[in-house]
């Protein structure tokens, strides 16, 4: 149960946005207090996103976001041949050049990227729990605590209480540097690499193709093995601690069921926070940053992709994972631009942390639709929408 009968009292003051948590009753029920209160969130961040997920905001800004983007396209469509001069001369300049010669090339571009996007987020959290932008609080998916002062001058200031940061994200990546660097200090690994420095400059449709395509097989190939670390359960003969003593459960309370040590020992270290922020995308163990790879390596190879557009690849993903596990549902998000419910996004991924059984996609969202892992399979048993409903109906209760 996601224990949403202790939240429907008359007393809990939320919206159905999952705003902020609102501190004027609270601070005016009080007198005027000489040392810092905290006012706490009315709800747990597992409450708080499936909320989110069952009840999305809207945007009055998405309709223009969403004709923006069509116009982008529709321009990027009409000025292709332009655009196939500018790849075709930017390929001739770098191809030859020593930096994006060397195997180490996109890793490091990987790397690069994981510090600035993640670091970009980290500002925003800055922003907004400072409240020097307080107005990026409403786009928070969780609410959080607010820890009230009284200024010199009589005033009230409040700051956000975040989930701590993970600051040994540099260990991390240096995991995923070191054995790659191995590989190409002392293998022929990043041979086929090498010999794709001479293929032919990319058109802009290929290298649009090859980035989408390797998305779609990378978040078909990562939900196939995520699913796997979260509901795989060895049997009790395997040795060394792996395997449970086996259950009879249904499989509409299956997924509740205590975490199996496949998850503790591969996974479990990604799901530190229920309510996560940007470091979370590489709070990870060596499997899964393994597993990572292969399903990027794999997708990549699958699209035969073009050294420039596995470069581009690179940039966007990571663009996409720090978004993910960012905390915020952004207008621009393309959850909201993109219509029909057809991208997952940073709403299912958050309630993903704070509930491990549902929505195990990271871009999409058929694989969990087509699976049941999904708030609907719940309760109520296989296939069936009760539990949906009854996850909504628990919603409108908290804002009746």
């Amino acid at each position: 149960s996601l224990g949403f009968s202790n939240l429907a009292s008359p007393s809990v003051k939320t919206t159905l946005r999952m705003r902020v948590v609102s501190i004027n009753n609270i601070v005016s029920s009080q007198s005027a207090p000489s040392t810092p209160f905290v006012v706490p969130r009315e709800l747990s961040a597992a409450d708080a996103a499936t909320l989110h997920v069952l009840n999305p905001p809207t945007y009055s800004s998405v309709p223009i976001i969403r004709a923006f983007g069509v116009v982008s396209l529709f321009a990027a469509w009409a000025s292709q041949a332009k655009m196939n001069t500018v790849l075709a001369a930017a390929w001739e300049a770098v191809r030859t050049t020593a930096w994006f010669r060397h195997d180490m090339f996109e890793p490091v571009v990987a790397v690069s990227s994981f510090f600035v996007f993640i670091h970009a987020w980290l500002g925003v959290d800055w922003l907004a729990s400072s409240g020097r932008l307080p107005g990026l609080r409403k786009y928070q998916i969780v609410p959080k605590a607010l820890i009230v002062e009284n200024g010199g001058d009589g005033t009230e200031r409040s700051r956000q209480r975040l989930t701590r940061w993970h600051y040994g994200w540099y260990k991390e990546l240096a995991v995923y540097l070191l054995p790659l660097w191995a590989l190409a200090s002392f293998t022929d690994a990043f041979a086929p690499r090498r010999r794709a420095l001479a293929m032919a400059a990319p058109t802009a449709a290929r290298v649009a193709k090859e980035i989408l395509g390797g998305l779609f097989f990378y978040d078909l190939f990562f939900a196939v093995t995520h699913a796997g670390l979260h509901r795989l359960r060895l049997p009790s003969w395997v040795p060394g601690g792996w395997g449970v003593a086996s259950t009879s459960s249904s499989s509409s309370t299956s997924s509740r069921r205590s975490p199996s040590p496949v998850f503790q020992r591969l996974h479990g270290k990604h799901h530190a926070n229920a309510d996560i922020r940007a470091c979370d995308t590489v709070r990870l163990t060596t499997v899964e940053e393994t597993i990572d790879v292969v399903c990027s390596i794999a997708a990549l190879r699958v699209m035969g992709a073009h050294p420039l557009s596995r470069s581009l690849y690179n940039v966007v993903i990571i663009f996409l994972l720090a978004e993910l596990h960012s905390g915020y549902d952004m207008p621009w998000s393309p959850q909201n631009v993109v219509p029909g419910g057809l991208v997952a996004g940073s709403r299912r991924h958050h309630a993903h942390h704070a509930d491990g059984a549902v929505f195990y996609q990271k871009f999409l969202t058929y694989f969990d639709d087509a699976f049941g892992f999904t708030y609907r399979n719940r309760r109520g048993g296989e296939g069936s929408k009760q539990g949906e409903a009854t996850h909504t109906a628990e919603a409108k209760a908290l804002v009746a």
